[in-house]
């Protein structure tokens, strides 16, 4: 199984910076299993989505989103795809 672990964010707007930070911090880890990426997108989407042709089976996004949660609220949103 291949998986994409994108950080997408952008470091000068303050906690907008969280998801690569996030991708950095991951990227310093290397236990993870063969076919796991992780990739630091910032807040270019044309690299993300040329990277996401390569035919990932799953892929996780790490962001900062406003959902009117308290701060540092983690968010587990799923694609229905029925």
């Amino acid at each position: 199984m291949k998986i994409l672990i994108a950080g997408v964010g952008n470091v000068l707007r303050g906690d907008d910076g969280f998801g690569v930070k996030v991708a950095q911090s991951l990227s310093q880890n290397n236990s993870f299993p063969d076919g796991v990426k992780v990739f630091e997108a910032g807040i270019a989407g044309i690299p993300l989505v040329h990277e996401l042709m390569d035919d990932y089976d799953a892929l996780i996004i790490a962001d900062a989103i406003e959902r009117g949660g308290a701060p540092g609220t983690i968010y587990v949103i799923e694609p229905d795809i029925s």
